[in-house]
């Protein structure tokens, strides 16, 4: 599985990426802004899955996610934030994302929700 981490937190980038690798054996892409992103994908192509953060600088989660749904063939989308707030969960759902998770839930919800996104 190939993913794309899209994320403004190195930190988080590099942690979640390493866990990726090592627990699902996927290769990892990371970009620390939306259009960072949306030209990785332009670059690649061939992108299985893509992890957003919905908030970051210049473009949010949403708007790079609408973006790449506007794509032809776009890959699978889950929508990641550290805010559990009902709220972005209904706009993600509206514009069309496969999945949403809240940071707090940690690595196994987290695995959990790629398996159901994914299936």
């Amino acid at each position: 599985m190939r993913v794309l981490l899209v994320d403004d937190s190195e930190v988080f980038r590099r942690t979640l990426a390493d866990t990726l690798t090592d627990l699902l054996g996927a290769t990892v892409d990371e970009a620390d802004s939306g259009q960072a992103a949306l030209s990785r994908l332009d670059d690649s192509g061939d992108v299985d899955l893509v992890l957003v953060d919905m908030r970051m600088p210049e473009m949010d989660g949403l708007e790079v996610s609408r973006r790449i749904l506007a794509r032809e063939q776009p890959p699978r989308i889950i929508v990641v934030t550290a805010f559990d707030e009902r709220a972005y969960s209904e706009q993600a759902k509206r514009i069309g994302v496969d999945g949403f998770f809240c940071k707090t839930d940690g690595v196994a919800g987290l695995l959990a929700e790629i398996e159901r996104v994914t299936a």
